[in-house]
């Protein structure tokens, strides 16, 4: 079964896109619906949970996806040593957030609306795991149908919640109703492929060794997780639930725009983890293209939003959201580095080289735990987009520097100049027409940055066409007629 990048890629943006969109319209109809203290307290509690149950992650699915990619004959026996590893991880999460709620929280909040926070999250950690077994056997065509269960589901849910008038825990009780169904229908399309988690996946000798490969990437994973977490319990700490608001506001759009390197990412992951081994050069190549188109849609992206920030957030969130414009207008330059680091630090785990991003995901997450404290208090929301700003950026270029120290080269130095001088020009006409007309300054700076991609060339035919015949000349992966047995 010869794989297809392309093909997987479409596959995956489909479900990223549908899950990406219906979890954007719910999260703006509970921002609508809520007042800003009420979304502050839902967005504090999602974080603090979110926060403790990175110990369930522990890498398991990136270990999961690039093992199957090695040898999918083994679907099962990986299958069921992640899901027996994710069970007890989860467990062990479980206990260490009802502790941390018992030693930080005094009351205002009732411990039982964080478990179910954190059960919501440990389903959707179960439906990850299904998603990195279709990704490592290629088969990523089942993944949409499954996005549309969840999504449906979760769009019903939250619908009734708010058509019913009720608080906001039930956002949570309608998210964990929404992956259940998802889990269901995941365990009967990997049936029907072969693939169950039960059985010789629960060896122990092998669950032991599962553990052990992802452990470095488990580190790694938790803290990456906690520093998109950390400044949303730092603001609740020094500044306030309204600012707490109107960052998450600003943080999760950002964050949303992920759509695209996500489902790039999931496409290259096995593609790279296999060529990796035989070819470096070649994986290095369609690594490199595909930050390289990342970089160029991010950075156009970053520049729209940030220079229209004041008309977006009213626009989106409500009036009573228009001081999240300001933090916006920040992070939207966060884009670009949020897109890139994705992509390498997927690539870094493809080819067994994750212990590098414990040690800059640390120290990035380190340095903005030691920042908040300072800053936040008097900077509130801005602030705390500046130091979100600051840590993404730093973890990509630390991607990237141990990418090449591992051997995966490209000019990604002379692409990241060629972007910004275009982002640049591109911003500089925006500012100069805005004031005169609003549509104007968006066509103009369409114009101007689509013009300079062409000028400079940024996409050639030629290089597309040296990446289809790469594609072309993949070798082919064993057909297993039954990839789980």
């Amino acid at each position: 079964m010869r794989g297809n990048i392309v093909r997987n890629m479409v596959f995956a943006l489909i479900s990223r896109g549908m899950q990406i969109t219906v979890s954007f319209v719910m999260v703006i109809a509970v921002a609508r619906y809520l007042s800003v203290e009420g979304y502050g307290t839902y967005s504090y509690v999602l974080a603090f949970a979110a926060s403790i149950m990175t110990l369930s992650y522990f890498g398991i699915q990136n270990i999961l996806a690039r093992e199957i990619a090695k040898d999918n004959s083994k679907a099962s026996i990986h299958y069921g040593a992640a899901t027996m590893l994710r069970g007890m991880m989860s467990a062990c999460a479980v206990t260490a957030l009802l502790i941390a709620i018992f030693f930080t929280e005094k009351g205002e909040i009732p411990f039982w609306i964080f478990l179910v926070a954190a059960v919501s999250e440990a389903m959707m950690g179960f439906t990850l795991l299904q998603r990195s077994v279709f990704q490592g056997l290629e088969r990523m065509k089942s993944v949409p149908i499954l996005t549309f269960i969840q999504s449906t589901g979760l769009a019903v849910a939250v619908t009734l919640v708010i058509v019913a008038g009720l608080d906001y825990y039930w956002f949570f009780v309608a998210t964990m109703v929404s992956y259940i169904l998802q889990l269901f229908a995941g365990s009967r399309a990997l049936s029907q492929i072969g693939v169950s988690a039960l059985g010789r996946g629960l060896d122990r000798g092998y669950l032991k060794k599962f553990l052990g490969d992802s452990l470095v990437v488990g580190v790694g994973v938790i803290l990456y997780k906690n520093l998109f977490l950390i400044n949303v319990l730092a603001i609740k700490w020094f500044s306030g639930l309204s600012n707490l608001a109107f960052f998450q506001a600003a943080h999760g759009l950002v964050l949303q725009s992920q759509i695209l390197p996500m489902s790039l990412s999931m496409a290259v992951f096995p593609v790279v983890a296999r060529l990796a081994k035989d070819d470096l050069q070649q994986a290095s190549f369609i690594l490199g293209r595909a930050v390289k188109y990342s970089l160029l849609l991010s950075a156009g992206g970053a520049v729209l939003c940030s220079a229209f920030a004041g008309e977006l957030m009213p626009l989106i969130y409500g009036a009573k959201y228009v001081e999240s414009a300001n933090a916006f207008q920040v992070l939207a330059w966060a884009m670009p580095a949020l897109w890139l680091d994705l992509l390498l630090n997927g690539a870094l785990m493809a080819i067994n080289q994750q212990k590098y991003s414990v040690i800059y995901a640390g120290l990035a997450l380190a340095i903005n735990a030691g920042l908040a404290p300072i800053f936040i208090p008097d900077g509130g929301h801005v602030a705390a987009a500046w130091l979100a700003t600051g840590s993404y950026t730093f973890t990509s270029a630390c991607s990237l520097y141990f990418l090449r120290k591992a051997g995966m080269v490209f000019p990604a130095g002379r692409w990241i100049a060629q972007v910004a001088l275009m982002a640049a020009v591109t911003w500089v006409t925006i500012l100069v027409i805005k004031p005169l007309s609003l549509p104007a300054a968006v066509l103009a700076g369409a114009m101007v940055y689509l013009t300079a991609l062409f000028a400079t060339r940024a996409i050639s035919m030629d290089e597309i066409k040296k990446l289809r015949a790469v594609l072309r000349d993949r070798p082919k992966k064993d057909d297993k007629t039954a990839p789980g047995l």
